[in-house]
Formats: C-alpha cells, structure tokens, sequence
C-alpha cells in the first residue's frame, strides 16, 4: 500500500524543482501544520485505492514573482501586486490522485493546464475524469482544505498561516 507521509513526498518535490523555481525551498516548518490533514486525506483514499500525490505546495515571494511574470492571469496564478499567494505562506497545495502503486489516474487535466478543463465545473471532461476530481474534491474537504473554482488541483487550508521567506530548518 502506497501510505508515504504526502508532506515526506512533497519534500522530495521541491528537492527536484528547486532549480526551475528559482527560490523555492523545501517546505518550512511551520507548513507541516499540514501533515495530519495530508496524512487524514491519505488515509482514507488508501482505503478506496487511490493515494494523494503532491505537485507543488510551498514557494517563496520570488518565485511568485517569476510565475507572474510567466503567466500573468489572475485566474492561475495570484497577482503579487495584490498581496501574498497561499502557497508563500505554506497552507496550499497542488495535488491529484494516483493509484497506489503511484500510477497516474485520470483526471480533468494536466497540472497548470491553464484553460477551461481546469475548472471545477467538469461539464468539458470525461465522467471518470469528472468523477475522480470530485472525490479529490470530497476527501480534502473532509481533511479540511477548500479548494479555487479555476484549478481542480489546488486547495488550501482553512487556517491563514504567516508568509515565510527563509530557508527550512
């Protein structure tokens, strides 16, 4: 059974992404507020076969800046002219289903496909697309993450956390 701590497996993320992210770092302390809420939502998608598998959480004030300056659409990516993104302050993630073996399962879309398959409506993808992005959907509400009506994959934790800019401990 794949029940790898998701915040252990985010972890290993930002240790490959660093360098494309220009300033991201792993995940700060602080931010494993997260992990019983992970570790709740992985639990009980273990028990339907399914496993979470963490895309990108945590990223410093500058590489939201450099995401801007990449995609400047507020529906994707938050304007830091109008304040701090989530993800700086270490209470969101982007995140999908996997089987257990850690296999891909389909969803509505790619990660940061930007358009209409990334919304939460599902009325452009498959039933089975639709289907698995609404129990992702569930089980993180129930871990209590609310999730942004323009990507299926993002949610954030109901707790505002402070920004954090420094290296982890």
């Amino acid at each position: 059974m794949h029940d790898e701590d998701p915040l252990a497996q985010q972890q290993r993320l930002f240790e490959l992404v660093r360098d494309q992210h220009d300033g991201a770092r792993e995940l700060p302390l602080d931010g494993q507020q997260l992990r019983p809420q992970l570790a709740a939502g992985q639990k009980s998608l273990n028990l339907k076969g399914y496993s979470l598998c963490i895309w990108d959480g945590w990223r410093s004030v500058e590489a939201q800046w450099r995401l801007w300056e990449v995609c400047p659409d507020p529906r994707y990516v938050a304007d830091p002219r109008n304040g701090v993104s989530n993800h700086c302050r270490g209470n969101t993630v982007d995140i999908t289903l996997v089987t257990l073996e850690g296999g891909p399962v389909e969803m509505p879309s790619d990660f940061d496909a930007f358009g209409p398959e990334a919304d939460r409506d599902y009325s452009d993808v498959s039933p089975e697309a639709a289907a698995n992005a609404r129990l992702l959907e569930e089980e993180m509400a129930a871990a209590g993450f609310a999730g942004y009506s323009a990507e299926w994959w993002h949610f954030t934790d109901c707790d505002a956390y402070e920004v954090y800019e420094g290296a982890a401990a």
